[in-house]
């Protein structure tokens, strides 16, 4: 029986090792899609400070301009770059949340 045990101690350290191994290898596999995910939140965030700089210049325009062809011309601008953003933040929305759905996925196979 001592023997037994004593088998089996020598065995949990390569046991060990190879839970290590996969350890490594999930997280090697998963730093480029955390990087990928990082940098999407980073746009998001940037986007979304745009978005708002736009808004003051939109209150900003219809506060200080006589114009009304060139306010209506600005903006018409402003709400074309507002469109754009929203389309890309509803893109980076999309790709996260489809990143999160397959690491669901993977995480329910282990």
């Amino acid at each position: 029986m001592f023997m037994f045990m004593n088998s089996n101690k020598q065995n949990e350290p390569e046991k060990q090792e190879e839970r290590n191994d996969e350890r490594n290898t999930v997280k090697q596999k998963e730093r480029p899609l955390n990087q990928l995910v990082y940098s999407l939140v980073k746009e998001q965030e940037s986007l979304t400070r745009l978005l708002e700089t736009e808004v003051g210049k939109n209150f900003h325009c219809l506060r200080y301009h006589d114009n009304f062809n060139e306010l209506l011309a600005i903006s018409e601008k402003i709400e074309e770059t507002m469109k754009l953003i929203i389309k890309k933040e509803e893109i980076i929305n999309k790709i996260l949340k489809t990143i999160a759905i397959l690491n669901a996925q993977t995480y329910d196979e282990k």
